[in-house]
């Protein structure tokens, strides 16, 4: 189901429960205005990878509220996906379960956007080239995740870049050994003022795993809070300042 506006107006997809074989499950685009989609469950079985579950691109700004989302199949896509040029972005709902490789759960992405993502459920993805929550824009990203569980190689279960990051999850869980040329943490976030992280519980089960890394383009601030266990195979916490690493 596609709604979209070409002209200057908001485009708004608004549904109950809503079941997909194959394909995309609920889109939005606003050319000139703001797009938002509002579920209370979306059900998406996908053998081809073809589409998004839940996609909102606005202009000026998008939204995207849900109760569930359950997406399947490969391919380089998202469960949850929403963009802006110039407006805020808002990502929030319960909960997120992903199946297949390259099936992202959570991905916001702006220009100049706020995002906020708050999902007071899980997050699970199985596949090998999944993040579970991505957030990447020029403005302030605030993430406020309960658990989410991951099994990529080559992603973090968390992460986050924009001017400045706040992020606070209560369990975060990322097996997969690190198959890339660099670091690779489970929670991951860069700002370029300052980032903060407050975090319950870290397992970082893939070889060659930090737990927690925390980035400054600058010499903006970096905290991190952890208030249960952080474990991992290999640094727990990392800091790097644009002045070098701690």
């Amino acid at each position: 189901m596609d709604v979209s506006s070409y002209a200057q107006g908001k485009a708004m997809a608004v549904a109950g429960t809503v079941h997909v074989a194959d394909g995309r499950g609920i889109g939005a685009f606003a050319a000139n205005g703001v797009a938002s989609i509002t579920v209370e469950e979306l059900i998406q079985a996908n053998d081809t990878g073809v589409g998004s579950g839940l996609a909102a691109n606005g202009a000026t700004g998008a939204s995207i509220t849900f109760g569930s989302v359950q997406s399947s199949g490969d391919g380089n896509t998202s469960a949850v996906a929403a963009s802006s040029t110039s407006g805020d972005i808002l990502i929030q709902g319960d909960k997120i379960i992903v199946t297949g490789d390259r099936r992202n759960g959570v991905l916001a992405v702006g220009t100049n956007a706020d995002i906020t993502i708050a999902i007071s459920g899980a997050v699970t993805t199985d596949g090998a080239g999944a993040t579970g929550i991505y957030a990447a824009t020029g403005g302030a990203v605030d993430i406020a995740a309960n658990r989410v569980v991951t099994n990529a190689t080559r992603y973090a279960s968390i992460e986050a870049q924009g001017a400045s990051v706040t992020l606070r999850a209560n369990r975060v869980e990322a097996s997969g050994d690190n198959e890339t040329e660099g670091a690779l943490a489970a929670v991951m976030a860069s700002g370029a003022t300052s980032a903060d992280v407050t975090v319950g519980t870290v397992l970082a089960n893939g070889t060659g795993r930090d737990g927690v890394a925390i980035v400054s383009d600058g010499t903006g601030a970096l905290t991190v809070v952890a208030g249960g266990t952080v474990s991992a195979t290999h640094d727990a916490v990392t800091f790097q300042t644009g002045q070098g690493a701690s």
